[in-house]
């Protein structure tokens, strides 16, 4: 199965503000969207990022999922959560979260479209 990675970058945050972040925002709003329970943390991900995977059916259902969270109000005031004194979250460039896909198996022949890795430091 595909996976998904919900990662967010909090540099002025400590991790443990993010995780609480997560559980309290992110999470229900990934639950109604079908989500389960997260398979645990991305491995080898840098201090200040926090992150989630989770099992999805398809790389579609992460597109779905991404577009319509991104819309979606309760979502936007978890962004701006994660910005404090800020308008949008976009303009902190220091903070960012992503929800895309991680990791799947590749067919043969077919083009496999992976999301882009940040390097912070």
């Amino acid at each position: 199965m595909p996976i998904a990675r919900l990662s967010m970058c909090c540099l002025n945050t400590q991790t443990a503000d993010a995780k609480r972040l997560y559980e309290q925002a992110f999470w229900p709003l990934l639950k109604s969207q079908g989500l389960k329970a997260g398979m645990g943390e991305a491995p080898s991900m840098p201090t200040g990022v926090f992150s989630q995977l989770f099992e999805v059916e398809s790389p579609q259902q992460v597109s779905t999922i991404k577009q319509v969270l991104s819309q979606h109000p309760q979502w936007q005031e978890a962004q701006r959560a994660m910005t404090p004194g800020r308008s949008s979250p976009m303009a902190n460039p220091e903070v960012q979260s992503r929800f895309e896909l991680y990791e799947m198996a590749a067919a043969a022949g077919e083009p496999l479209e992976l999301s882009p890795i940040i390097h912070q430091g």
